[in-house]
């Protein structure tokens, strides 16, 4: 079978999910005065724009809290309403001619689970809980992207045919 994997954030998705997820977690605590939460995304969110944490260790962080404290339906409804519907359609026509489509992308896979299975992808990777400690965990761009989702892939007995993306960082998938 051959398949189809398509980039989140930039390319299917209009905007960068995760920084939406952050504003939209970060009001909601506000709202519902859950100051310790909102402190800390804060707190992570400014060593981010000081420089002093990467982007790596700051989605790391902030995942578990993240992850308890997000609305999962408005956010599910605000990443549908912001879907690239020219790149939607297009994978539509693939999923017509029974390809197995696949999302994947560095977003943390608490969100995006949901929204794979609510646009019915064949599968997804994406950057995985933070279970593990930060040495052994890994964001799913670059290389590790690319290895994760070709092993998706082989599961699904599915050969690459067509990567749709517009970043630069997957350079390793695209030469596949």
């Amino acid at each position: 079978m051959k398949a189809v994997v398509v980039d989140f954030d930039g390319t299917l998705y209009r905007g960068n999910s995760f920084e939406d997820c952050v504003k939209m977690t970060l009001k909601s605590c506000l709202k519902k005065w859950h100051i310790a939460s909102a402190l800390r995304i804060s707190a992570w969110v400014a060593l981010r724009k000081l420089r002093l944490v990467s982007h790596a260790r700051m989605k790391y962080q902030l995942q578990p809290v993240l992850e308890k404290r997000y609305d999962k339906q408005a956010f599910l409804l605000h990443l549908r309403l912001h879907i690239n519907q020219e790149i939607w359609e297009e994978c539509l026509q693939y999923r017509a001619l029974n390809y197995h489509l696949c999302l994947a992308t560095a977003a943390p896979e608490f969100y995006i689970e949901r929204l794979a299975e609510n646009m019915n992808f064949d599968s997804f990777c994406a950057t995985p809980r933070s279970k593990v400690p930060y040495n052994q965990w890994k964001e799913n761009r670059g290389e590790s992207k690319k290895e994760h989702c070709l092993q998706l892939l082989a599961q699904a007995d599915a050969s690459l045919e067509l990567f749709i993306t517009d970043h630069s960082d997957d350079l390793p998938l695209l030469k596949v």
